[in-house]
């Protein structure tokens, strides 16, 4: 079966399903407006990680703000059930020795939904 860019969770009964190896996009409840002096580093949760989830490293440029859109591939070999809501990223945070001389002012700032790459659309 081909995939798409990203596929569609399945939403039963409070847990998204996702199927072994594919992508998804997922997107955080939280919005997060960084200053122009701080950067941030996205990453999986272990939980994630030791369940069979792979994502790269996402980084939070100065300036930013909005939801986080993340993507993950599961690489398992059945589904797996995760409730609505639950925690799956870490956000490391680190500060720039001067505020960034140019602030984020790309497309996806102040979004609300996740987002599909703009080399995709």
């Amino acid at each position: 079966m081909g995939h798409s860019a990203a596929e569609t969770l399945v939403l039963a009964n409070g847990f998204f399903v996702f199927q072994p190896h594919h992508h998804y996009l997922l997107g955080t409840k939280e919005k997060i407006k960084m200053p122009t002096n701080l950067v941030g580093f996205c990453g999986l949760r272990s939980t994630f990680a030791r369940l069979g989830f792979i994502s790269p490293l996402t980084i939070i440029d100065a300036g930013f703000e909005g939801i986080l859109t993340i993507g993950v591939f599961y690489s398992g070999s059945v589904p797996i059930r995760v409730p609505v809501g639950c925690r799956f990223l870490h956000v490391v945070f680190g500060e720039l020795k001067s505020a960034a001389e140019v602030p984020y002012e790309g497309h996806y700032k102040k979004k609300t939904k996740i987002s599909i790459p703009k080399s995709l659309i």
